[in-house]
């Protein structure tokens, strides 16, 4: 067993997070699932409904009582989200950071409940798809897209747009320092 399981004894949400191991492994009690170099997501994980937080990116998580850093941090190699993710309710932080995710499922919008998304990093995101799916999410109130070219190249389309919503944005390296 992974020695940084001993931190996660009290997770009460669900996470998957990339953190240098070469299996998944999970919890069922504790709702923790860590894999490294993950190509999709397994369907048993989405079909939980009670799952509120999903973390795939291989970033250090320090929340509250918890922090799991990597020894080795690895990149998943997501490249496609499954449609079975929009029928997590509850779901309300999302972070895909440093992956391969060109682009949102259709049905992205029926995520409701989600307050934070990171995609920082998916360098070949489609950023004038996934704007409409995007502002369509009620509830978002923080969003990170950091590193992504197509951000980059209509970033003042992509500011004009969160702004009016009041979403919180993380687009450049200023908005990395006043947001964190």
């Amino acid at each position: 067993m992974n020695g940084n399981y001993g931190k996660l004894l009290y997770l009460t949400i669900f996470i998957i997070i990339s953190c240098g191991t070469n299996r998944i492994t999970a919890s069922r009690e504790n709702k923790f699932v860590q894999h490294e170099s993950l190509t999709v997501i397994p369907d048993s994980i989405l079909l939980d409904k009670t799952i509120t937080k999903i973390i795939l990116s291989p970033s250090w998580i320090i929340e509250g009582p918890i922090a799991v850093a990597a020894e080795t941090p690895g990149k998943n190699n997501l490249t496609k989200l499954p449609d079975n993710i929009c029928k997590l309710e509850r779901l309300k932080v999302l972070d895909l950071c440093m992956n391969n995710i060109k682009e949102l499922p259709y049905c992205f919008d029926q995520l409701q409940n989600l307050e934070e998304l990171d995609l920082s990093y998916n360098l070949s995101f489609d950023i004038q798809n996934a704007l409409p799916i995007i502002l369509r999410l009620k509830n978002l109130r923080k969003i990170n897209l950091y590193g992504i070219k197509t951000v980059a190249e209509n970033e003042k389309e992509v500011r004009d747009n969160l702004n009016e919503r009041k979403i919180k944005m993380i687009l450049t390296k200023a908005d990395m320092l006043k947001y964190n």
